[in-house]
């Protein structure tokens, strides 16, 4: 945190008659990792979290974040003006404090290009009822210090992996829509729809770019500089004209829109670019892309499985590594473990980035949800607590997100007690029968019983959608505490991630990945089930075997077995060989 960088922002605000500054973690596409470019409330809070909208006003500064980073945002807004606003726990979201804190006639100020239209159509609201002066442009000077936008190159990715092309792709949208065109905003849609990657943010395998996707021709907005002699051919093969610069789209669209009837996502698309289409061509409706790409093809799938054996063979190469090197009395950081993993990854046919930055977090650590070790200061692994690491990689045939609990030395009764009972929820969830038209919320509940029953909780999602060589985290499948109207479909592959968390003390978090197919289909109607994709072994040590039930024992060992015969294949060093044989034992 600079407490500079916030100082000098409120002096502009302050010169320029602005009382209120709303500055959101989102890029114009919405997008939960965005490049560096757009990186201005991380910039100017110091808060490195993944979600948070900020707030500086002469009212009091505020970050507003979700309970992944209360123990995070606490200690990196330390020392600053910037007060924490728990979202699960504040009885005032930021939208409340925007309706009841500020005076009337007083300025409200942000940049329209950072936020949807639903959510401006909200703050319209707002304003009005509360006689607030909405000013949507407002450009800090702070945003000069930011790096440029990002320009690396697009490249093709084959059909072969995902079992769709470009035009089978396109005329699957028009089924799902009455539009003659699909105005595209969102970074992994623009990229799923026109199989088309890049590496422009981090961790997610997408280009900078706006598109529209038409019945006939289409159009693709980007920099000139990131194409390549094959992807120009490949825009001409299909009938997409290329229009050379990145926000030409905000002239272009208006003459486009006049063409016929374009299909806009008001949760998708950002103010500045939605209030461009022609209105009386306007219509008003959720992505069909979002409820297409979610549904993965037998050919994804099949990659998706073959991503995640990549990926228990990287990280039993890597944690076989780790513990000889533990025994060893070798000092290794929590930055090490993080190293360490990704190396055995990149060893990997196909490996393109880590999915997210790896979580490494020792002891005390593991309670920050999403803890991000400081390479300069962070802990060392010992034997006398738990090491929590959720990690996970962008292979060319497949995303995966995996998370394991470590012990290297001898657990307490309380960290095997309370393992365990998240390794029961998380069995829950992986073996449940469930009938068709259940939403996640339906089942959410399978994942805390035990931890209930005991009086303990964790206040995230139990599990979230995964994209296909994209985003992590891809909607909109969810298992949460939420009903969306979004049901569980076969096809659809999420993580399965219950968890506890002690703060002060430790950390527990067990994901597999998991895809939902059929079940059984009787005179009570169609079941669907999940499929586990992950393999990599649980901790043995902190399994409390008394209690399981004989059908849970026997799930886990099934489980270990299968790791073992699909892994133990590929592993060519004997120690590592050795080391996934004893941890893949039977209970």
């Amino acid at each position: 945190m600079d407490r500079n960088r916030i100082d000098s922002t409120k002096s502009f605000l302050q010169e320029h008659g602005i009382d209120v500054m709303i500055i959101p973690t989102e890029d114009p596409h919405l997008s939960e990792y965005p490049a560096d470019h757009w990186k201005l409330r991380e910039y100017i809070s110091g808060f490195t979290g993944s979600n948070g909208l900020l707030i500086l006003s002469k009212f009091g500064d505020g970050l507003w974040t979700d309970s992944r980073y209360y123990l995070q945002a606490e200690k990196e807004l330390d020392g600053s003006s910037i007060i924490l606003h728990k979202e699960e726990k504040t009885e005032l979201s930021w939208k409340e404090w925007l309706r009841q804190t500020p005076p009337e006639n007083s300025s409200i100020g942000l940049n329209d290009t950072l936020f949807s239209q639903s959510c401006i159509e909200e703050i319209i609201r707002i304003c009005e009822e509360r006689h607030l002066l909405l000013n949507f442009n407002v450009i800090l000077p702070v945003e000069n210090d930011l790096p440029p936008l990002p320009d690396s190159k697009l490249f093709i990715h084959n059909s072969d992996y995902n079992g769709l092309s470009y035009t089978e792709k396109r005329n699957l949208i028009f089924q799902h829509t009455q539009a003659d065109y699909v105005l595209l905003c969102s970074l992994d849609e623009i990229a799923w729809t026109f199989n088309l990657r890049a590496s422009d943010t981090p961790y997610n395998p997408v280009a900078v770019a706006y598109a529209i996707v038409g019945k006939n021709e289409s159009y693709f907005f980007v920099n000139n500089n990131k194409l390549t002699d094959d992807v120009t051919n490949y825009f001409n093969e299909n009938n997409i004209i290329c229009l050379f610069s990145y926000e030409s789209i905000f002239e272009s669209i208006q003459t486009i829109s006049e063409k016929g009837i374009f299909s806009v996502d008001p949760n998708k698309t950002n103010h500045h670019l939605y209030n461009k289409v022609k209105k009386s061509n306007l219509l008003r409706e959720a992505s069909p892309i979002e409820h297409i790409k979610c549904i993965k093809t037998s050919t994804e799938l099949e990659n998706i499985q073959n991503a995640c054996l990549k990926d228990g063979i990287a990280l039993t190469y890597a944690f076989a590594e780790i513990e000889q090197r533990i025994n060893e009395r070798q000092p290794l950081t929590e930055n090490d473990i993080a190293i360490i993993a990704k190396q055995k990854r990149s060893e990997q046919t196909g490996f393109f980035c880590e999915s997210f930055s790896t979580i490494a977090a020792y002891g005390s650590n593991g309670a920050i949800v999403h803890y991000n070790a400081d390479p300069s200061d962070c802990a060392t692994i010992g034997t006398d607590n738990l090491l929590l690491v959720d990690s996970g990689a962008n292979y060319l045939n497949g995303t995966t997100d995996i998370t394991r609990v470590f012990c290297y030395g001898t657990p307490t009764e309380k960290q095997k007690s309370d393992y365990t009972l998240v390794l029961k929820g998380h069995i829950a969830i992986a073996t449940c029968r469930f009938p068709k038209g259940t939403e996640g919320a339906h089942i959410n509940v399978l994942a805390h019983q035990y931890l209930w029953k005991e009086g303990l909780d964790y206040g995230h999602g139990t599990g979230h959608g995964i994209g296909f060589f994209l985003c992590v985290h891809e909607g909109p499948q969810r298992i949460n505490n939420r009903f969306t109207g979004v049901v569980l479909r076969e096809g659809m592959v999420l993580s399965d991630e219950p968890g506890l968390y002690r703060e002060g003390e430790y950390g527990i978090r067990i994901e597999n990945m998991v895809s939902v197919e059929p079940s059984v289909k009787n005179e009570f109607g169609e079941f669907l089930q999940f499929k586990t994709l992950t393999l990599f072994p649980y901790e043995r040590k902190l399994i409390q075997k008394d209690l399981l039930t004989q059908d849970e024992i026997t799930w886990i060992n099934n489980y270990h077995q299968e790791v073992f015969n699909l892994l133990s294949p590929h592993i060519k060093d004997n120690y590592a060989l050795m080391w996934l044989k004893n941890v893949t034992k039977e209970l």
